[in-house]
This record gives C-alpha cells, structure tokens and sequence, in this order.
C-alpha cells in the first residue's frame, strides 16, 4: 500500500490498483475497508483484436501534484511486438463527496445529493448541499488522452448483478454512453482507444481534482504539473497495509463476557490499535513508534500501546501497559483486538492464500416455467392464488435474466427477520433491524452483495455453484417465488433438482434455510452443501466490532460481540440438520480462511480446520457432505437465529432439527388469518392484488414487526409513522392497533411533545425535535380507533411520560436517552395535551411550522419560530372538529371552549391567507413570504394542502373543486402516471425551504411522487365525490400498473408487488420506482381503497357501512370481509344497475340512511350475504 498525500489531498493506493482519494475529511471516492476491490479505482485493458497480452507492457504510477489538490495517475503502455496493437483504455472510480462514515451507513440515501455535469472535456461531481451551512467541494477529473469518452452512471456501467471486476461497459468496445446528471448512482468512468505502432509507448494521465467551487476546480485541473510529491516512507506503507488489510488467525477465548479487560481498553470508533508486545527496547517497537508521525499525517488514528512495566516519557499516541495485569484469557482477546501486534522483530504483512475451487461453467438453459401467472411483464407475475410473486429468470447470454433492480421480500415477525432478494442475497436481524445486525446490510441494488451465501460442490470433479442465483450461479435458469413469510427458488443443474426456501416462523427469532436436492441423474453424487454468514452483531460492518465465533463440540456455531452495548447479552447460534442421507460436517468460523483470495464468488474453501473468527473476520461456515443416490432425495436445513438463554436456544434447534419442521411451523396458515380478513374484486386487478394480502403484509411484516428494507434499515420507530400504519388494522385486527397506540403515547414528554423517532429496548434511545405534527397524529389515530372500534376503554389506559433536557431557543433536535417519568397520565389526557401544544398561531392566524411538519424536508421554512403551515391548519381542524365532542361528553368544558375558538379562527386564516385564487397555499417563511403561490418559480403547488382542504371540509365547496382542478392540472402527470407532491422542483429558489432542495430534481419529497400523499390526492377525490379520477388514480398507484408490461417495468425497474414510497418526477428517470417496502403508503393505499373508493368501513365495532364512491361504469364489485375474530364472513355484493338504491342481508331487505348501507356487524361464526345496489346519479 502507498500513502500519499499534500497536506490536504490524500491518495490510498493499494497493491491492486484500488484504494481511495480524500480531501480534508471528505472521501471523494468510495473507499471500503473491508472489500477494498468492490468500488475501484479500477483500469481495463482490452485488444481490439483479442490478442494475448504477452508482448505489452503496462506500469502505472500515481501522486499528488506539488501545487495543486490533484492526484496524477500515468498509465504508460509499450508495444513489444512488430505488428500495430489496438487498445482500449477505460477507467472506473465511484464517487461519494461525503464523510466515509455518513457514505457506508447509507450509500443509497447519500447517492440522492449527488450530480455530475461536463465541462470542456472535464467531468465535475458536486454534492447538492442540504442546508445552508453545508460546503461540500467539488470533484473534477480529466483523462488526456485522444477521443475520450466518459460514463458516469453506475448503474449502466456496471450493470445490475455485475461488479468492477466484470463490468457491463466492457461487454462493447466504441466510446461510453457520455451519461451526465442526475444519474442517482455516480461514478467516474473514462475510455480512449489507443493505436500502438511496432515498439511504440504512449501514456495517459488521468487527473482528479479537488476544491471549494466549480471555478477552482476547474483552475487545479489545467494548471496541474507533473511534479509528484514523494509518498509516505516504504516501511511505514508495509506497516499500514498490514494494519488495514492484514489477516489474523489467532485464536481467541470464547468466554470473554464481562471481561474487565473490554473495559479497560474498550474499542473507540476510529482507532487502529498497534500492540508492542517486547517493551520499548525491540527493533519491531522502534519500528512502529518511527512510523507514527507518517501515519498520523495521512489521517490514520493509530494509538500504539507497550507492554512494558517501566514509567518513562513517550511520545504523544504511545501508551504504556503493565503486561502482569492481565490474565490469560484477557490477553488472548487484547492481542485479537489489535490491527497489528508487534514483537521483536516486525515482518510485512503476508499475503493470502491461493488455490480457489473450480467455477462450474454450464452451457445455456432457458426458464421451464410454464405456471400461468397474473399480470405477467416479461419478469414475473402472481400465482393463481395472488399470493406469491414469480419470477422466472432465464439464461440470456449466459447471464441471468435478472430484474432491473433487487426484487425483495421482508420476512419478519415482531422480533425478528431478513431480507431475502431474487438473487439469493440480503441479511438477518434481531431485535432491532438497525443496531442488531447478525449479518451484513447493503443497499447496493446494482452488486447486492451477498453477506450470506450457499454453494454445492460437487466432491468428485471439483465444480463450484450456488443453489441460488448468487453470488456464483451456474449457467441455470431459477425460478423464485416471494410469499407471505417466505422465499423459495427452484433449478435443476447438473442433474440435481435445487429447492431453496427461506422461512422466518410466526414467533421464533430463527432463520431457517431449507436445501432440498434431488438426484436426478442415472449415477450416485457425492456432494457437499457449503453455508456462510458473514458475521456482525452490531451496526456497520467497521474493523472495530469485537465479534467472536467458535463451534462447540456438538457442531453447533455460536457468536457473540461483548462490545455490543445494549445488545451484548444475545447467544447467536446456527446449526443444521439433515434429514434423507447420512452426512458429515466440519465447521468454521473464520471468514479469511474460508473465501481465500478468490471472494464469495469464488471462494477456495480450502482450510476446514474449526478455526475462531474475531472482527471482521468471524462468520459462520459449515460444510455438510453426503452421497446421493440416483432417484434420491436430501434435505439439509440451515438455522440462524439470537436468543438470550441457553435452554430457549437448545429448544429451537430440537423443534426446527425434525424432519418437515420447516413445513410445519404454521407460517402459511399465520399469515392467512393476518392478511385474509379482506378480499375484493373490482374491476381493477391491479388494485385487487395488492389490497388482497401485499399492501397489509408490507405494512405488517415490514413497516411496523421488522422496520427495514432494502433502501432504508431504520430500527426505530418513528412517533408518526407506525402510528399511522396500524391505522389500516383498525378493522382487522384492533388489538394490534391498540398496542401500538399504547407504545407510542408513552413517547410524550410532560410538555406535549414527542420523540420525532425512537429505538425501543433495549436501547430506549430517540429523538426529541421541533417537529410540529408529531404529536397530533396521536389524537387523530386515536379517533380513528375509537370510531371503528367503539373501545372508549382506551382513553382510559394510564400511561407514564418521558423526561429529557429541553430544545433550546436555536437547538432543532437532540439525541437522548430519556428517563421513564414518575409522573402518568391517561390516554385521554395524552391527546388532548398534544392539542394543547399545537395550538399555536403566526403572523397570519396559522400554526407554527417549526422544523417540518409532514414533509421533514421542508427543515428550514419555520426554523425561527415563526414560519407557518397551512397543511397544519387543514390537519388541526380535523383534529379539533373530532375532538371537541369527545370533550364536550367527558365534561372538558374549558377545553371545549378553547378549542372551539382556536378551530373557528383558523378555518378564517386558512381561508384567508391560506387561499392563493386556484388554490391553497403551502406555508410561509419565518419571513413571512408564501410559500405555494402562483408566482412561485418553485414549488408553486403543493398536493398535500389540496388534499387535506378537501379532507377537512375546511374548504368551502367552491374552493375544494377549484383546488383539485389545479392539483389535476398542475400536479397530476397523465404521459407518467405519477401524482407529484409539489411542482416546480427546488433547485435555485433563494430562500431555503430545508434539506428538501438538496435532493436531485423530482427525487423523493422534491417534486416526485410521494405516494403517501398521493394516497391522500386519491381519498379527497372520493370524498369530493370525482369518482372517476378516484378510481383511475388509484389504479395509477399500484406498483402492478407501472409494471404492467416489459416496457413498463424498464422504467419503473422496482418490485411490482409492493408500493414504492416515491416514484422520481424529473428526467432523466421519471417514472422510475425509488425506495420500497419501507413506506407508509402501503398502509394508506389498503385504507384509500377500502374506505374511500369502495367505501366499506367498521362503525362502533357493531355496525358495517358501505358507501361506494366507485365511477358509474363500473357494473359492480365484491368485498368478502371477515370479522376480527375471524369466525363470521360477510360475502358482500355491489351491483350497480341504476334505479333505486336498496339493500338486502342475507335476503332481507334493509332500508338505506341518507342513501348510505348500515347494517349489523354480525360475529356469530356463520356466512353472511349482503347485496347493495347502487342508485346512479341521474335516477
């Protein structure tokens, strides 16, 4: 490795040719530490005419420039031979212009800020900044050279499933497709031809540089010189390399829980912890204490510590330490705990072993799926049944057929879960799906790395695959099928049939992975079933997590990390058991000795000794080999799982070790009576689809049991959002609606205010901001239970504040830990105290916004104190409408009294400086200046006050149809489908709405479509009664419609069975699916449908109500709604025939009121009929 750098501008270059390029403390480029070949730098060589290399020469050098924040890389190639050569040269680096840390926790959250642009043959890279105090540098890089082209879309270099190490861009010579923009996923790729004449040498130089702004940027490139600053003296790079990247395979104590050493030397976020072990005198410490000062000058946090029992004087970052104050085990672990450990003589770090087992290479073989599938895109489509998503992925090229971008399932019960892709990646969790990691989460959707991965190995010839589609399939074609609480994939390959399943049970904090192979060939197989978890137990995959893994005597892997924090008393285990065969198995825990250099695409898997795993380098490995005769079967099952006792951990794996137990853990049937309580059938099947089970299990299992996705791994809950999701239980499942309601009123401080966000035990960690519609969702989703289900006992639950310090004046949020307050109250008194703290009014009768109030972008619009939300004045008003009656029964008169006046001046305010003419406003500034105006260059419309004018009644009735004729014409895309939040974009408004302008143009709550409001767009509709755009927009919605056909899904390119909580608004990607699964619109979207189109509702938990706002042309529609308990059915049947409305239960006429049906909620365990027809408007 080599280091250099100018002070400021600092190059890693690696042995490879990778490594990364900072400036002061930003990373330019992608650095990963723990796969330091996944993100490049990167240089290809190809020969036009595919001669072999023998005859040409290449050497790279690289450095700083002496006067300038430039990095120079020359590549110099010779011609050896007596004939010409032509060479292609393509150049590879990604971009992240952030702090590393800020880049690994959420590379694809990050990726939204960045553009790239071209300037006079130089590409520039720029981070939109998120707040006025934000300065970001600016990146450009040049390659001199004749005819270059340039990519900077990562995405269409790489292609998706594909790495750097075999790029998509190198599958066609000529110039690169010149991409520049808002391309959502930088890098900064180059190509040139070069013509090499007999003997003849020509170089290029790639130059990156760094500075404040575009005009200095621009300068450092066109005045870098050649001059290259010396690197980093040589012994001082070996010693760096051998702390970054050096393997260790000392063997570490298993039973290091509690251990005072943990204390005494705990582990800090940034240290590389150098261990002298022969006391200051040995050459090795000299050595180490020398290279101090070197690394320290790159930004290295070294910290060296002495064994040694003398007191004498060291230089700054040298400790010294008692060697007899340890004991053994203790000194066991502080020597792993080390990057390097030094004793009397220091050699340079070794390098890893080679030796890979042989990649089996099959010849092309298409898809055999001949199942009929629903809604069917030329990717995949639903099961007969709606109940699993198919995608048959065949062979194109000797590639597979894969979708634009992962296509996931979350499985999860309250406790515990994992993501599953088409491509066999993802990871697993415990606890909390954010601090809790058991394996490794990405959210790279074009590598989706695997962080666990399975293989066969064929034990007589040596061939190497996995039984899935990653990360080294075979020349296969898989067929993968996504269901509720579980994944499977199918291939046949070789002869053998692979049937993979992954299962999450209903209750049990286990993973199970089943394996059934089949031998269908004419002779027996020995084979070997080869399993890998890359092992974490914390957050982020840093060098500092002290996690062990070891294997006990029964085969049975354990893990644990006692640097956990909260979480450091979990047993994490796994185990497996075979059923069909007899087998042997030998186990590892160290992930060095099993991917050896060639990766998890192709790992040597070579050194089988039980070996312990520390940090980075622990894992789960297992080998199970067995023989399989012709014609018969094995079945191999794989556990993961975390518990806190031993005894619970030895009673999963007795009931998950049985044969069948996968198949009999009840998930399906768990699943069914969560998700079967409605099924419809309309004249939309894009609609019936997801409302009949996908909208309610993506709300259930991940937005509020596992509280992760793909894009986004929170953990947490946010005050406002799981609130909101249990919501669309209300009629279904009320006990759990009830609990969630519980858990989020003991989030409120005695104030009123509310934990914007917070981790539950046990970390009991949140955030307290100034966020001003928090706290009122609690009131307005209390109302909604209290409406569907009648359980007025709610409002007498006691429930205990929390405490914490207060937000000072110009402070908008803190990260605390609050203490549980002595001091209770009942749910009532929780509600009506978030009214009271939201009765706040501005300069025009509005209340205050604060930091945000829905849209959390809009972060600076009331950071004074003075700015405010008109959106706020709608939600207010509805609040308040629902609640002065609930007052007014429990004798509050003074808070009817005050409430009554703050509502009437308000629905005066909003309609007097809420009103822009066509209109409704958004907000005003602390300035006072509108915001949502039609004189706006930006964001002149809103869809959210449009929405909510019609949904609070606030809005005289003129007004309302005014309001949604603009939000049609001014916010609904018909060419896209797509509904935006706002339009114009933010992009140069000179005011500064928040972190909001930050985002790329029509990126997520910047002028796309949020789904979630646009859920709200859909409900005002039918509520105004437009039934005709009620339906088509909600049609428009489903993930189904916008993946409708091949065509379709290429634009879209996310899953078609679950809701994307934004679609982008803005070329070059509009129409494209942003983040999934993690939405709350898949909750709204089931109530939109349910309530306000088809218009079936539970009234006081005794009475069903059906008033369809559904377009004439419909001939009708069914709803087959189960009770709560499950026992009673109501088979309903909507004809819309014209005449006379009228109604009939189980044949019995029942008269309408005021034109709506109500009838009797039944729950006698028996089936009950209801026939409804409609009266069309003009009879």
């Amino acid at each position: 490795m080599k280091i250099h750098t100018n002070g400021k501008l600092r190059s890693i270059v690696l042995p490879s040719g990778a490594g990364g390029l900072f400036y002061d403390w930003v990373a330019l480029t992608r650095f990963s530490e723990s796969a330091p070949d996944a993100c490049g730098p990167r240089v290809y060589l190809r020969d036009a005419d595919n001669r072999e290399p023998d005859d040409l020469t290449v050497s790279v050098e690289a450095g700083i420039s002496a006067n300038a924040d430039v990095e120079i890389r020359e590549f110099t190639l010779t011609n050896h031979s007596s004939s010409a050569r032509a060479i292609e040269l393509t150049t590879y680096a990604e971009i992240a212009l952030n702090h590393p840390a800020g880049d690994a926790g959420h590379p694809a959250f990050s990726k939204l800020f960045v553009q790239t642009s071209v300037t006079d043959g130089v590409l520039l890279a720029r981070r939109r900044p998120r707040g006025m105090n934000e300065h970001w540098p600016w990146m450009a890089q040049c390659l001199i050279a004749e005819n270059p082209s340039w990519e900077t879309n990562r995405a269409t270099f790489l292609g998706r499933g594909r790495t750097p190490a075999d790029p998509a861009a190198l599958d066609q010579t000529g110039a690169l497709s010149g991409q520049t923009g808002n391309v959502l996923d930088p890098v900064l790729a180059w190509r040139c031809p070069l013509a090499l004449g007999p003997n003849e040498t020509k170089t290029v130089r790639l130059l990156t540089a760094a500075a404040a702004d575009e005009t200095a940027v621009l300068a450092a490139i066109r005045d870098a010189t050649d001059a290259l600053i010396p690197s980093s003296p040589t012994r001082a790079e070996e010693l760096a390399a051998t702390m970054l990247l050096g393997r260790k395979d000392r063997a570490v104590p298993a039973s290091l829980a509690g251990s005072e050493v943990l204390h005494r030397f705990p582990l800090s976020g940034d240290e590389l912890r150098v261990i002298a072990t022969t006391g200051l005198a040995s050459a090795g410490t000299r050595e180490v204490i020398e290279a101090l000062p070197s690394w320290r000058a790159v930004g290295l946090n070294v910290r060296i510590y002495v064994m040694e029992k003398s007191a004498v004087a060291v230089p700054e970052g040298v400790i010294l330490t008692d060697p007899d104050s340890f004991s053994a085990d203790e000194l066991s672990w502080w020597l792993a705990s080390a990057q390097l450990v030094v004793g009397g003589d220091l050699q340079p770090a070794e390098s890893a072993p080679a030796g890979n087992a042989e990649r089996v290479a099959f010849p092309d073989a298409p898809v055999t799926h001949e199942e009929p599938l629903q809604c069917f895109n030329g990717h995949g489509g639903f099961s007969a049944d709606g109940r699993e998503y198919v995608i048959p992925m065949a062979l194109e090229n000797g590639r597979l057929h894969l979708p634009p971008m992962p296509w996931v399932n979350v499985l999860a019960n309250p406790q515990f879960g994992c993501i599953v892709t088409e491509r066999g990646a993802g990871y697993t969790w415990s606890r909390n799906s954010q601090a809790n990691r058991l394996t490794p989460w990405s959210n790279d959707p074009i590598r989706d790395p695997h962080g666990e991965a399975f293989y066969l190995r064929d034990e007589e010839s040596g061939e190497l695959w996995s039984p899935l589609p990653g990360p080294c399939p075979p020349r296969s074609a898989f067929t993968v099928r996504h269901g509720f609480g579980r994944t499977g994939f199918h291939s046949e390959c070789l002869e053998i049939s692979q049937d993979v399943e992954f299962l999450v049970p209903p209750e049990d904090p286990v993973k199970l992975v089943s394996i059934r192979l089949r031998n269908d060939g004419g002779r027996s197989r020995t084979l070997s079933l080869i399993a890998y978890h890359r092992l974490l137990l914390c957050s982020t995959p840093d060098r500092h997590h002290a996690t062990l893994a070891w294997t006990d005597a029964e085969g049975v892997q354990h893990a644990a990390n006692p640097r956990a924090g909260d979480f450091a008393g979990g047993r994490v285990f796994s185990f497996a058991a075979v059923h069909g065969a007899a087998a042997t198995q030998v186990a590892n825990n160290s992930s060095e000795n099993f991917t050896g250099s060639g990766g998890l695409e192709n790992p040597s898997a070579a050194a089988w000794e039980n070996a312990r795993g520390f940090g980075r380098d622990a894992c789960f490995s297992r080998k199970v080999s067995f023989t399989l005769l012709p014609g018969a079967a094995v079945e191999i099952v794989i556990g993961l799982g975390e518990v806190m006792e031993e005894a619970e951990e030895s009673r999963l794996i007795e009931i998950y070790s049985q044969p069948d137990a996968i198949r009999t853990t009840g998930t399906d049937a768990f699943w069914e009576k969560m998700l079967g309580g409605v099924r419809i059938k309309t004249p939309l099947p894009e609609v019936d689809l997801m409302v009949n089970g996908w909208l309610l299990y993506q709300n259930l299992a991940c937005r509020i049991w596992g509280r992760s996705a793909f894009y986004q791994s929170g953990g947490a809950y946010g005050f406002r959002d799981q609130l909101q999701d249990s919501g669309a239980l209300a009629a279904l499942h009320p006990g759990l609606m009830r609990a969630q309601i519980l858990l989020h009123a003991a989030q409120q401080f005695p104030e009123g205010d509310v934990t914007h966000w917070w981790h539950p035990a046990p970390m009991g960690t949140g955030m307290r901001t100034k966020f001003s519609d928090d706290l009122l969702w609690l009131p307005y989703l209390v109302d909604h239970y209290l409406e569907t289900t009648g359980d007025v006992g709610v409002l007498e639950e006691i429930l205990p504040f929390i405490e914490g310090p207060l937000l000072g004046e110009h402070e908008d949020e803190e990260y605390m830990k609050p203490a549980i307050s002595k001091t209770t109250a009942s749910v009532f008194e929780h509600c009506c105290l978030a009214i009271d703290k939201s009765l706040t009014k501005g300069a025009h009768g509005l209340p205050l916004m604060g930091i945000g109030d829905w849209n959390d972008g809009m972060s600076r619009i009331g950071r004074e104190g003075k700015g405010e939300s008109v959106w706020m004045g709608f939600f207010l008003f509805t609040i308040l409408n629902r609640w002065i009656p609930l007052c007014r029964a429990r004798g509050e008169d003074v808070r009817v009294r005050n409430y009554t006046a703050y509502r009437d001046e308000l629905l005066v305010a909003i309609n007097d400086a809420g009103w822009d003419g066509e209109w409704y406003r958004r907000a005003y500034y602390d300035d006072g200046t509108p915001l949502g105006t039609h004189t706006d260059d930006e964001c002149r419309i809103d869809a959210l006050a449009q929405a909510w004018a019609v949904i609070s009644k606030a809005a005289p009735a003129d007004r309302a149809e005014k309001s949604l004729d603009s939000l049609v014409r001014e916010l609904v895309d018909p060419e896209h489908d797509i509904i935006r939040l706002l339009h114009p974009p933010f992009v140069n408004t000179p005011h500064d709405p928040g972190y909001i302008k930050g985002y790329l143009a029509g990126v997520r709550e910047n002028g796309g479509q949020y789904t979630h409001a646009a859920c709200w767009v859909v409900r005002a509709m039918a509520e105004a009664r437009r039934t005709d755009e009620a339906a088509r927009f909600l049609q428009r919605l489903s993930p189904i419609w916008h993946s409708r056909d091949a065509a379709a899904v290429a634009i879209y390119q996310t899953e078609p069975y679950v809701v994307a909580a934004d679609i982008y608004g803005a070329e070059p990607h509009i129409g494209r699916g942003g983040w999934t699964w993690y939405t709350g619109s898949a909750g709204w979207y089931f109530r939109v449908a349910v309530e306000s189109v088809l218009g079936l509702r539970v009234e006081n938990g005794d009475t069903l109500v059906l008033d369809p706002r559904v377009p004439e042309g419909w001939p009708g529609f069914s709803i087959d709604y189960r009770t709560a308990s499950g026992r009673t059915l109501h088979r309903i049947e909507v004809v819309n025939a014209g005449g006379a409305g009228n109604l009939e239960v189980d044949g019995k006429p029942v008269a309408l009121t005021d034109g709506v049906a109500r009838w009797d909620l039944l729950d006698d365990g028996t089936e009950h009929r209801v026939l409804l027809t409609l009266q069309r408007a003009n009879n």
